[in-house]
């Protein structure tokens, strides 16, 4: 999924196959003409004026050369250039769709922008019970107040040095109900950005089993120690 930019940012330079085709056409007209002619100067120097006609032939010959040879290289490039985006743009969708597919609260998170929601799947939106584009206009603070700025920085930098991090915390959500929630971040770079990005899960039912098996737990010691107690007397 690819990140969605808040109003006033500048989006990164991303030339078009054409943009990249022409400059590298020049670079190999320039350098081809200029070899040409300062060679056949020099060759002028070197020989006088009796092959002045000769020269000039050669001259006319190699330019034609330059100019074919590059409209030939500029096609393939073009053509190069044109199905590597095609490709990334495939990819780019396809990875979309098994994010929209996934059971699984899908984000991404720009820590550039106070760690503003950039993007989210359709489980997230359900999650919060809110509207994407409502989703998109808010930070981390917005769903989890009680998780405080230090934190995130010691998240950023926890990131920056593994690159993943597994952690458990809360999500209020539109509904007024708080559930505790594990996450999965991943540290990303996309067009020399960094972002974060993962997904979560509500693991209330898991609390709640544990919740049970403590209690349980609790229950068997307290009537361990009156089994013993009653054995002593």
């Amino acid at each position: 999924m690819e990140p969605q930019q808040s109003r006033g940012e500048k989006k990164p330079a991303n030339r078009s196959p054409e943009s990249t085709a022409n400059r590298l056409l020049s670079i190999y007209l320039i350098i081809g003409f200029a070899w040409i002619i300062l060679s056949d100067h020099a060759v002028r120097l070197l020989t006088g004026p009796t092959l002045a006609k000769h020269d000039n032939l050669d001259t006319f010959k190699g330019l034609a050369f330059v100019l074919i040879t590059g409209w030939v290289m500029f096609k393939l490039l073009l053509q190069r250039e044109l199905l590597q985006k095609e490709r990334a743009h495939e990819e780019l969708k396809f990875i979309k769709q098994l994010n929209e597919l996934s059971n699984d609260p899908v984000y991404v998170l720009d820590p550039a922008d106070d760690f503003r929601l950039v993007d989210a799947n359709e489980a997230a939106v359900r999650h919060f019970g809110l509207s994407r584009d409502q989703l998109l206009k808010m930070r981390i603070r917005d769903w989890d107040p009680d998780y405080a700025q230090t934190q995130l920085t010691k998240l950023q930098e926890q990131l920056r040095e593994a690159k993943f991090a597994v952690f458990e915390s809360k999500h209020h959500l539109s509904d007024g109900r708080v559930v505790p929630v594990e996450i999965s971040a991943n540290y990303i770079e996309y067009q020399g950005k960094a972002y974060v990005g993962g997904y979560f899960r509500d693991i209330t039912e898991r609390k709640k089993a544990e919740a049970e098996l403590h209690e349980s737990k609790e229950r068997y010691e307290l009537a361990l120690r009156g089994a013993e107690l009653g054995t002593w007397d």
